[in-house]
This record gives structure tokens, C-alpha cells and sequence, in this order.
């Protein structure tokens, strides 16, 4: 979900923060999201870092997991709950 109108060229180094950068000003571009599942789950920093470069942005803030609900799925004679998530990242450009 983009934040801004303004584009910006892509860039090449992301840094991938855990707070707000309280020493930088900065302008929010966008929130970048990816549905996590056993093979996104380890490469979904890496995902995140590679859609924010093509925004322009210059880090990421990580927000963390966002649960998205669950899912029953039949097995035989049972039911098996799969919880949805998605990582979370807000991207931004430094000023």
C-alpha cells in the first residue's frame, strides 16, 4: 500500500530496522507485505528488502507478523487449523 504519490529511482542498499530511526528524518513511501508459509518464512526479510529497493526507499521498519486469520483444512476424518500471516515492513526514504 503506497503512502505517497512522489516516486523515487530504485535504490541498491536497504537498511532493515527494528524501531523508527530517531535520528534521521524520513518520509514513509509505503507498507510492503509478504503471506509467509514455510518456504517464504526464511527468505521474507530478503523479499521485503528487494520490493522497498525497487520503491526507492532507503530502509525498512519492520513491524513483525500480522496474523491474516485461519484456515480449516480437511485431513481424513479431522480438521486441521492453519493460521495466515504475513510479514510486515513499512519502507522509507531517508531526507
Amino acid at each position: 500500500m503506497r503512502y505517497t504519490t512522489d516516486s523515487f529511482r530504485p535504490t541498491s542498499q536497504i537498511d532493515v530496522l527494528h524501531t523508527k530511526p530517531v535520528e534521521k528524518n524520513y518520509i514513509e513511501i509505503a507498507e510492503i507485505s509478504i503471506r509467509l508459509n514455510k518456504k517464504t518464512r526464511e527468505y521474507g526479510v530478503a523479499y521485503l528488502r528487494e520490493k522497498a529497493m525497487e520503491l526507492g526507499a532507503d530502509a525498512i521498519i519492520l513491524l513483525g507478523e500480522r496474523s491474516r486469520g485461519t484456515v480449516i483444512i480437511p485431513v481424513s476424518s479431522m480438521l486441521l487449523a492453519a493460521p495466515l500471516k504475513d510479514l510486515c515492513a513499512i519502507a522509507i526514504k531517508y531526507k
